[in-house]
């Protein structure tokens, strides 16, 4: 399964200012990374994730249309997964919480 293609795109734009943004295909999506670490992606499933930590979950899941991301049968400790036909102009609040979240990280 492929990522969906606009909301990469989406995601790209979101993130076209952004130093050391570099792309990496797991977890069936393409996941954006932000120096070596992950920031979010676009699933097959139409879905974007965004990694806020799990400090950041209770307010990321007040938005609408948020839901914790799922792999498999598990959840993704400190990701949120945002439908992209419900997203609202959410994505680039999501995201500015990842970029956030991302920067409080170690360098890799």
């Amino acid at each position: 399964m492929a990522a969906d293609p606009a909301l990469a795109a989406a995601l790209r734009h979101d993130l076209a200012a952004e130093e050391g943004i570099t792309e990496q295909r797991m977890f069936g999506a393409l996941m954006l990374m932000k120096d070596g670490h992950l920031l979010a992606g676009a699933s097959a499933r139409g879905q974007a994730l965004f990694r806020v930590g799990p400090a950041g979950i209770a307010a990321a899941l007040a938005l609408p249309g948020v839901e914790p991301a799922v792999m498999g049968a598990r959840v993704m400790k400190g990701f949120v997964a945002l439908d992209a036909a419900a997203e609202g102009g959410f994505r680039r609040a999501l995201l500015a919480q990842a970029l956030s979240f991302v920067a409080s990280l170690p360098p890799r």
